[in-house]
């Protein structure tokens, strides 16, 4: 019973950092401060951010 929030502490930490450094990624994309092939390795990093946002988040509220 008591790792059961440090189960969803460390979700939500994840989830919390992951969100951040996407927020940045698509943030220097969009302002059109890097080269192509910056854009290209920012925006797998962003798709990749996105997708672990929604699985986080999901695991986040599954009762378990």
């Amino acid at each position: 019973m008591g790792t059961t929030w440090r189960v969803a502490a460390a979700i939500t930490g994840r989830l919390v950092f992951v969100g951040a450094v996407t927020c940045y990624v698509l943030a220097r994309v969009f302002a059109g401060t890097v080269s192509p092939a910056e854009t290209l390795v920012y925006g797998g990093t962003a798709a990749f951010g996105l997708e672990f946002l929604t699985a986080a988040w999901r695991a986040l509220w599954q009762r378990g």
